[in-house]
């Protein structure tokens, strides 16, 4: 809806604590927690430096909807920067398994941050879980 493309919106021009509120309201009036907008809820919570929150919720949007990787590459970039590069690891090989064509640069392509610093951080989290180019 409205609210999750705002707050998509929000995530990528740099306002990620705009994003979770928008992301959290659009959940509330839906009443479905919807893989798509958990992930992006990871996400904002994990911009605006809320690792513990963004592991929560990336490990939600993961059970919900296992077959598509974006939760689990959430998760992954959480545990980077969180520090656990070895639970990081395990997750990139999960990634793979569910996604074999998975690659950072797709995964770049999908997320059009206004900063590149912000993109590089992620992608740089990525590479250093042994995910490939």
């Amino acid at each position: 809806g409205a609210l999750g493309q705002e707050a998509a919106i929000q995530l990528y021009c740099g306002d990620p604590q705009r994003a979770v509120k928008s992301a959290r309201e659009s959940l509330t009036v839906r009443h479905a927690f919807q893989p798509v907008m958990v992930n992006l809820l990871a996400n904002a919570y994990r911009d605006s430096g809320k690792i513990e929150l963004s592991i929560a919720a990336a490990e939600e949007a993961a059970r919900l909807e296992r077959a598509h990787a974006d939760g689990l590459v959430t998760l992954c970039i959480d545990h980077v920067f969180a520090g656990d590069k070895e639970r990081a690891e395990r997750i990139a090989a999960e990634i793979i398994e569910i996604d074999p064509s998975f690659t950072i640069k797709s995964y770049a392509a999908k997320h059009p941050y206004r900063d590149d610093s912000t993109l590089n951080r992620l992608t740089e989290a990525l590479r250093s879980a042994g995910l490939p180019e």
